[in-house]
């Protein structure tokens, strides 16, 4: 079910633009995001695409973690946030997840390498960022649930979110609209084995819900 949902974003993904193939956005001007991997990206309502932290890649092969927030829509980029010191806004990480819920952006988990040599710290704090940039970051109240982790993958799915992480073994995390918290819901029946470094995507059936 999940490869069947994968190739089928690459296909809409294709077949959505007017030259029906691939095109290459060049990284044309300091108004874009630096070269980088392990970031998180999603949409949101309005059709721009949401992203956040990973590692900076220099050309001259030194990395740096960031936590600076973009958007991009129509080809063009922008800076939504900066960021800035841990405590006022999601702190440097990267293999964290990402979604949109309602009017927020929702970013949890991840990895903070800090200084080489020491391993860093797997994260577990939760923040949601206003959509609208009136009111920037907050952090959630509550923890994700089972401890700290990254490389797990998020999606949203109807009015909710799901998150599946290594430690999802018969059971995956569901995000509470309401509380704006995590749940375990337990699964039944055969579920992905552990896993790092995935993505998910909900597969819409014949009658249009996910």
């Amino acid at each position: 079910m999940l490869r069947w949902a994968v190739a089928s974003l690459a296909v809409n993904l294709i077949d959505g633009l007017s030259s029906s193939k691939w095109v290459v956005q060049h990284r044309g001007s300091e108004s874009s995001p630096s070269p980088r991997s392990g970031a998180t990206a999603t949409t949101d309502g309005s059709g721009r695409v949401l992203l956040f932290g990973g590692y900076e890649e220099a050309s001259d092969g030194r990395r740096r973690v960031v936590n600076d927030l973009w958007a991009f829509k129509d080809n063009v980029w922008t800076l939504l946030d900066a960021g800035g010191p841990t405590g006022v806004c999601p702190g440097p990480r990267l293999c964290s997840a990402s979604f949109v819920d309602g009017g927020e952006l929702v970013v949890c988990g991840g990895w903070d390498p800090q200084e080489s040599g020491t391993g860093g710290v797997i994260l577990d704090d939760v923040w949601m960022w206003d959509i609208s940039g009136s009111s920037g970051w907050k952090k959630c109240s509550d923890p994700m649930p089972q401890g700290p982790k990254s490389r797990h993958a998020a999606c949203a799915v109807g009015s909710t979110a799901v998150v599946h992480t290594f430690r999802s073994h018969d059971n995956v995390l569901v995000w509470e609209p309401s509380t704006k918290t995590f749940r375990e819901q337990f699964a039944s029946g055969e579920v992905p084995s552990s896993r790092g470094l995935h993505v998910a995507a909900p597969v819409v059936t014949s009658s249009g819900a996910p």
